[in-house]
């Protein structure tokens, strides 16, 4: 099954946690832009966020979907 969907169609939440697909694939979540982002170059009202501390202008994305639900029953804990 086909899980992408496409950044025309629909955008996620805001800071909810997403896979991305641009030239690769990522985890991130949309974020709002701030005064601190024009340091970075970012342009726009939001930006995606990327969980390794980098960040990738909205236009360099084509597609997302939700992460899918974790593992149960074994636990590192």
């Amino acid at each position: 099954m086909n899980n992408w969907i496409s950044v025309k169609d629909r955008l996620p939440d805001m800071h909810k946690r997403v896979l991305i697909k641009g030239d690769a694939t990522y985890v991130a979540g949309r974020a709002p832009t701030s005064n601190q982002n024009d340091d970075w170059g970012i342009k726009g009202d939001w930006y995606w966020s990327i969980v390794s501390d980098f960040w990738i202008d909205a236009h360099m994305i084509t597609h997302w979907q939700p992460l899918p639900e974790p593992p149960r029953g074994d636990s590192c804990e």
